[in-house]
């Protein structure tokens, strides 16, 4: 699990590819869907059924296969491996029907028991696959959902913002970040929000934050940090990756700065480079909204109003609202 976890987040064995090292005229062997090959094989070991020692292996009877229970693993190492599939994105592989996802998510919350709310990462990665499930859609979205009882979600839902993000989302700027964000005030760029959260529209709460979000041209900008893969070949982490899918999903552009290019430009190259990348997404115009009509009310109806409710009661004002009136 942490093989797969760990491949994933930097972006090496998904079956996208590039997954080869070195310069183009030597390149290492493809490690393309190393990751995919990792989970499959925790399936075959602690979720697919096995055969029974000693049956036939032609054998076709139910009784002579067992269903492992997932009782090696700890509520981290099942937690990890979900992540793992989501950030590469295969949550039906090798078919919708034949999952592990909703297993690796059932045997994190029974490892997780009653100490779920200490759980660190663990309830961190449950709740975005959670997440990326509902927004990605995939074949086997209901039996992922269904993996965690209703209480475990409303849970989760309801820590999420200041008992579980708060200490897994990077708060702050780092180097990249910051020189990028310094450009922008360089070039007088209105509106760009450092580390602002995006999501849906109907999203109660947000789970993803951009780099810098430019809602006015519904753009994100995102540094990876990472070195490249060979000379003049960066490719994006699987973080990146991942937020690149969902920000998609939310009506967002997203353009990924890599410092092994970014650190070798002057000033005036850095601020040449955004200019570019900036007048490839115009800004937009914002629908009109119709006003709604302020609601007055005169002041002496209301007054004279509250005075007849009560006789005994003669209220002086001495500013616009009641609040500020002098009661004698």
């Amino acid at each position: 699990s942490t093989m797969a976890l760990s491949l994933s987040l930097l972006g090496i064995g998904d079956t996208k590819g590039p997954n080869t090292f070195g310069p183009v005229s030597d390149l290492s062997r493809d490690y393309s869907g190393l990751v995919d090959r990792l989970v499959i094989e925790a399936a075959r070991r602690f979720v697919w059924p096995q055969l029974r020692e000693g049956a036939s292996p032609d054998s076709r009877e139910p009784s002579d296969y067992v269903l492992p229970d997932g009782g090696e693993g700890t509520a981290f190492d099942w937690a990890a491996l979900a992540f793992a599939v989501v950030i590469n994105g295969t949550y039906d592989s090798p078919t919708a029907e034949m999952t592990p996802l909703p297993y690796f998510l059932k045997y994190a919350v029974e490892q997780a028991g009653d100490d779920l709310d200490e759980s660190g990462w663990v309830q961190f990665f449950l709740y975005q696959t959670l997440y990326c499930c509902d927004v990605e859609k995939p074949k086997s979205e209901i039996a992922i959902k269904r993996a965690l009882p209703i209480e475990i979600q409303q849970r989760l839902h309801l820590r999420w913002l200041d008992k579980i993000v708060l200490h897994a989302q990077p708060q702050g700027s780092e180097k990249l970040q910051k020189d990028v964000d310094e450009a922008l005030r360089r070039l007088r760029v209105p509106g760009a929000l450092i580390n602002c959260s995006a999501g849906r529209p109907f999203d109660e709460q947000h789970c993803w934050f951009a780099g810098h979000l430019l809602k006015h041209k519904k753009l994100a900008l995102e540094y990876d940090y990472y070195q490249p893969l060979g000379p003049g070949r960066p490719k994006a982490s699987g973080w990146i990756a991942l937020k690149t899918r969902l920000m998609q999903h939310f009506g967002v552009n997203v353009v990924t700065i890599h410092r092994c290019h970014w650190d070798t430009l002057d000033e005036h190259q850095k601020d040449a480079q955004l200019t570019h990348i900036l007048s490839q997404f115009p800004d937009l115009e914002e629908p009109e909204v119709p006003k709604q009509p302020v609601y007055e009310e005169d002041l002496k109806y209301r007054m004279s109003r509250w005075a007849r409710k009560r006789p005994m009661v003669r209220p002086q004002v001495t500013g616009v609202f009641p609040d500020v009136s002098t009661i004698y």
